[in-house]
């Protein structure tokens, strides 16, 4: 299983007209795994788009029609509340984000592969498996 972040989705609209591009290489790569969006990431999606254009909202929602949308559950809440005391513990928090923090929970409590261009995000979480479409 594949999950999704916010900037594959952005990434995934800016270039979905183009025949040739890494996100559009990464999907065909791994045509045969599932990839779900956690809703933390569909709604920053979301935000994002609806903050530009009506227009904008729709294509998204349209995007994200291709994914099955991962739900949070109280085990999630326990996985992220762990993570995030962890790394403040550790003194690397830093200034992350909270709705990357909850996909990385999602990420974990799935077993899934956490697919971003934004590696740095997440670096330092225990457990996470990280890939990146701009290195293929």
């Amino acid at each position: 299983m594949i999950c999704v972040d916010r900037i594959f989705l952005v990434d995934m609209w800016r270039t979905k007209d183009l025949f040739d591009s890494p996100v559009r290489d990464f999907l065909v790569t791994h045509s045969a795994d599932e990839f779900v969006v956690p809703v933390h990431a569909a709604g920053a999606f979301l935000e994002c788009c609806a903050s530009i254009s009506a227009t904008r909202l729709k294509q998204a929602e349209s995007i994200l029609g291709f994914f099955r949308i991962g739900c949070f559950d109280f085990d999630t809440a326990r996985r992220y509340a762990a993570m995030v005391s962890a790394l403040r513990r550790g003194s690397t928090l830093g200034k992350r984000s909270k709705t990357d923090l909850w996909i990385a929970a999602w990420a974990i409590q799935h077993s899934a592969t956490l697919v971003t261009r934004d590696k740095i995000h997440f670096r330092d979480i225990p457990d996470l498996r990280l890939a990146s479409y701009l290195s293929l």
